[in-house]
């Protein structure tokens, strides 16, 4: 006979679940299922029955004939109460972590219950709900203790004698209605809402702290009466009852007053069942632990997956159409490559002929006046274009002053330095520095003051950084680029809108691959005016030479003065441009449009500050840089463009962090800021999280933020698992302070040191767990992490602090760092339960059940490399909870957080 949850029958290849997947002639006992795949095993079973009408669609296509029979343990004979239960005046309340993280505030809103005197009551010790209600009540003003009652039963007997029930187990609810009890349950699991539904009680389910607060209103007032209910499931209860007294060889008894022997038949057979329930599953929990985690009904999965899909899909559309945009505007520009190349074969070869042929000179020459009238079109870009053609034109003399030392008539020598001389008058002054020797050279003097007028009133002060594309392709096709910044202007959407964008690119020791960066730059499109400007804090590699060859204006700094906050306000004062897009040296934008679309939000848009990019890992990045772009935008719901509405009440009215990081938007990995904004905002000099504050600070002063999700860059790192951790620690500190994230307040797991030392089990307990599986999907590694993490939350770690027994690299090079840490500290075994049972709470996400299913198949080092990677980003969670109430200029948290 199985017997068991809610949730008992679930998907093939959980590693607690399978034990329940019997194959042969049995009887399932009133249980739960999850899925309607892998169900025919249960073709041979002698009597099916499943709790609910959900449970029943899910099973009825291999066993039609299944019943609906409540859950048996509505028959359990609850013990005397405790004494300290006063039925006028006692609320039981029992929370898990799931509850938790959907309702914040709720232990503050329990608290402020004056009137009632509060006990917790412990229902699912598998998942660490004791020591998760110590913790909270240690940061609550009030004290609130445990019960009493241990066993089932002595909880049956509290709750039968309390005013009221709050829960997040569905047993309570169900021990509540059985014994005619009112209670408010945390509906969100599937389960509960079957539960609730087919009894007609949703008015006692909440799934958030307002609803919970609504419901506490009503139900003080109104006594519930659930003697309907209760009488329709015990005559379900009886039949079944009766089906498995035939079924198990027990005399059917005709009413329920029948004895045998003196013996209560009915009795008996409870007894007996209550026997086999409790052996069941003490066997279940002795040989495999429990996981705590939910899983997630088909329904859902297929939901999110039809999403994912959906959202495949416009991605799909919208890569095509840049993909078709980019190669018609490649098309076009091997047209004008290929015609252009003509044409500077034909020059070459005029020139060439010049020794023979004066008249080759003529030619050369009016070719180039056709450029100079090309250029006088060119409109905006007027300056640029005389100064490259005025630069060809220097090349172009030096070539014929030498061939007239050999037979080139002096006539002709004249009328060329006449004509350079001319054309040296219309140079801006910035480019005149470069040609000066070349025509000092010509002249075959120094350069006088008579030789040049003086310069138009546009150009009497040098711009503080030039357009990339103008100079940076002179300095590529030399002879042509005039006429090639002259088409592409012409070819480029929204070449009209007034878009003067500058980019402002913190610099050190950036790479070979900071090229990529600059070459997708020069290809932006769709923008008036664009400049570039660098600030260095000391490279020591190709850095500096990469964006001087870009056209990029660079500055220098020393590398102790180098701050997010400030450096960025130094950019943003060089520069000139109306819009101040920040971006790092890693961040490459993805298609010629990216900047323009990001700077259009903001001129169609006065009322917003900054927006932001998406972000894409790179193609070959590891698990955990595609799990973390995955699992951020999922988690803060970022998949579309969108302006956050009124964003001064949004902020102030948003409950926990997540909310709140949704809300402050800004990234600059790549973000665009309105100059108004930042002159009056500006940043704050900080180490770490200078955008969110940003966000947050302009939000309070009146300003909206955006997320442009049609535009992104290609970003990600592969770091391993000691720098996920401390970057976890930084955000803490800095980033979770900065958007008063309430989780702060609950109260840390023990001290810094103590949650320092007792991190190195929980990393021990994580390496043998994956040892034990190295050759298992990434699926059951997970599923083994989590079995570990479990066991710990129940039984504790006996784990050797030796590192040689931590084989994982990475994870050994956290152990180590800790130790050296934490220093003469002592274990927490209550510290180590805690950090597991936060831990569990973190593997129990959805995104990241749906990210190992996608990746399931990985090879095993990359699998076993991402599970590290992650326990090193939940460990750096707890250890920034503990290091946020320390004093930020601590030796230990400089340690902590340098570099990052």
């Amino acid at each position: 006979m199985v017997v068991g949850g809610g949730e008992l029958i679930g998907s093939p290849g959980d590693a607690f679940y399978e034990a329940f997947r019997l194959e042969g002639k049995h009887i399932l006992n009133a249980a739960g299922l999850t899925t309607s795949i892998g169900l025919d095993f249960l073709k041979d079973y002698e009597y099916v029955s499943v709790r609910s009408e959900a449970d029943y669609a899910l099973v009825k296509g291999v066993r039609p004939d299944a019943e609906i029979t409540p859950c048996v343990a509505t028959r359990l004979a609850p013990t005397a109460p405790p004494d300290e239960i006063d039925p006028e005046r006692t609320l039981l309340v029992h929370f898990h972590h799931n509850a938790l993280h959907h309702c914040r505030g709720l232990p503050q809103l329990i608290s402020g219950l004056s009137d009632y005197e509060i006990f917790w009551l412990p229902l699912t010790p598998y998942a660490g709900d004791g020591a998760t209600m110590a913790r909270i009540a240690a940061g609550l003003d009030r004290e609130i203790s445990a019960t009493g009652a241990s066993t089932p039963q002595e909880k049956l007997g509290a709750i039968t004698r309390c005013r009221l029930l709050i829960c997040a187990s569905l047993h309570g609810a169900i021990f509540a209605h059985a014994h005619n009890v009112p209670f408010l349950v945390f509906s969100r699991p599937p389960k509960v809402q079957a539960f609730l539904a087919e009894r007609g009680l949703d008015s006692h389910g909440f799934s958030s702290t307002a609803e919970l607060k609504e419901r506490l209103g009503s139900i003080f007032n109104v006594q519930p009466d659930f003697s309907r209910t209760i009488e329709a499931d015990s005559e379900r209860l009886d039949a079944h009852f009766a089906k498995l007294a035939d079924l198990l060889g027990l005399s059917p008894e005709p009413t329920s007053e029948r004895r045998v022997d003196g013996i209560d038949m009915r009795s008996r057979a409870h007894a007996t069942l209550d026997t086999l329930h409790g052996l069941a599953y003490r066997q279940a929990m002795t040989e495999l632990g429990h996981i705590g985690h939910e899983v997630r009904r088909l329904r859902q999965v297929a939901a999110d997956l039809e999403r994912q899909a959906a959202d495949a899909r416009r991605s799909r559309t919208e890569i095509l159409d840049r993909a078709t945009s980019a190669e018609t505007e490649s098309v076009n520009l091997r047209h004008q490559l290929s015609s252009l190349s003509g044409k500077i074969n034909e020059e070459r070869s005029k020139a060439e002929a010049a020794e023979a042929q004066s008249e080759s000179l003529e030619a050369q020459l009016a070719i180039s006046r056709e450029l100079v009238e090309q250029a006088n079109a060119a409109g905006q870009r007027q300056a640029e274009f005389l100064g490259s053609i005025s630069h060809q034109l220097f090349l172009l003399n030096n070539e014929l002053r030498h061939a007239t030392e050999t037979r080139l008539s002096r006539q002709a020598l004249r009328l060329t330095k006449r004509l350079g001389k001319a054309m040296w008058n219309r140079v801006p002054p910035r480019y005149q520095e470069r040609g000066r020797p070349a025509l000092e050279r010509l002249l075959g003097r120094p350069l006088g003051t008579s030789d040049a007028s003086e310069p138009a009133e546009d150009h009497e002060q040098p711009n503080r950084g030039e357009p990339i594309e103008a100079t940076h392709r002179s300095r590529r096709h030399a002879a042509f680029a005039a006429v090639t910044a002259t088409d592409e202007r012409m070819a480029r959407p929204n070449a009209g809108n007034s878009l003067n964008v500058s980019v402002l690119i913190p610099t050190w020791n950036a790479g070979p691959e900071f090229k990529r960066t600059l070459d997708a730059l020069d290809c932006q499109a769709g923008l008036e005016k664009m400049e570039l400007i660098v600030i260095d804090s000391g490279s020591t590699d190709s850095t500096i030479e990469l964006a001087e060859s870009a056209g990029a204006q660079v500055n220098h700094i020393a590398q102790d003065d180098y701050n997010h906050g400030s450096t960025r306000n130094l950019l943003a004062e060089i520069a000139t441009g109306d819009y101040l897009v920040f971006m790092t040296q890693d961040a490459v934008p993805a298609g010629t449009q990216a900047l323009a679309h990001l700077t259009s939000m903001l001129a169609s848009n006065p009322e917003i500050a900054a927006c932001s990019a998406r972000q894409i890992p790179h193609s070959g990045c590891g698990l955990h840089a595609a799990y973390t772009s995955f699992h951020h935008y999922r988690a803060l719901d970022l998949n579309s463009t969108m302006v956050f509405p009124e964003h001064d009440l949004a902020f102030a009215n948003a409950a926990y962090g997540d909310k709140r990081r949704w809300a402050a938007a800004v990234d600059n990995v790549c973000s665009a800021m309105r100059r108004e904004a930042w002159e009056e905002i500006r940043f704050r000099p900080t180490r770490f999280a200078e955008d969110l504050d940003f966000a947050v600070r302009a939000m309070q002063a009146g300003w909206r933020v955006a997320f442009c999700g049609n535009t992104a860059v290609i970003h990600s790192h592969d770091r391993p698992a000691i720098y996920h951790m401390r970057r976890q620690v930084a955000d803490r500190i800095h980033a979770a302070k900065a958007l008063e994230d309430p989780s702060l307040d609950l109260a840390a797991p023990g001290s810094l040191g103590e949650v320092l030392i007792s991190s190195i089990p929980i990393i021990a307990a994580v390496d043998s767990a994956l040892r034990s599986s190295n050759r298992k999907s990434l699926l059951g590694r997970l599923g083994e992490v989590r079995l570990a993490m479990g066991t710990l939350t129940r039984d504790g770690i006996g784990t050797s602090l030796d590192r040689d027994v931590i084989l994982n690299e990475e994870l050994a090079d956290v152990a180590d760092y800790l130790r050296d840490l934490a220093g003469d500290e002592s274990r927490s075994e209550r510290v180590e339960k805690i950090l597991a049972s936060d831990i569990t709470a973190h593997l129990a996400n959805t995104h990241l059940d749906e990210f190992a299913t996608v990746h399931d198949s990985c090879q095993p080092d990359e699998g076993e490399a991402f599970l590290a990677q992650l326990m090193g980003s939940f460990l750096g969670v707890a250890i920034g909870h503990a290091a946020a109430a320390h004093d930020q200029d601590d030796e230990l948290i400089q340690q902590l957080v340098r570099g990052i």
